[in-house]
């Protein structure tokens, strides 16, 4: 039983950063500190043409900013997950 059964995990680990936001006079910095998230990953064959996947993205629920590339500041996405059935035929 053990043997059809794959965990998975991850660590993603974004460092401190700041931006400007508003006019370069009159703008404010806003940065954000560093961030770690967790993600997990099951997944069991049921059959060899048949599995099921549950995957948890920043399951310990942090608060955080994303500043990319273009100075867009959005927060980034809370506690997540996804169940997904894989047939191959």
């Amino acid at each position: 039983m053990l043997k059809a059964l794959t965990i998975g995990g991850g660590i993603d680990w974004q460092s401190d950063s700041r931006t400007q936001v508003g006019s370069p006079d009159g703008g404010a910095i806003v940065g954000k500190s560093d961030v770690t998230l967790l993600n997990l990953m099951a997944r069991y064959r049921i059959t060899p043409n048949v599995s099921l996947q549950l995957n948890g993205n920043n399951l310990l629920d942090k608060k955080y900013y994303v500043l990319d590339e273009y100075d867009n500041t959005y927060y980034g996405k809370p506690i997540n997950g996804s169940v997904s059935l894989r047939m191959n035929f």
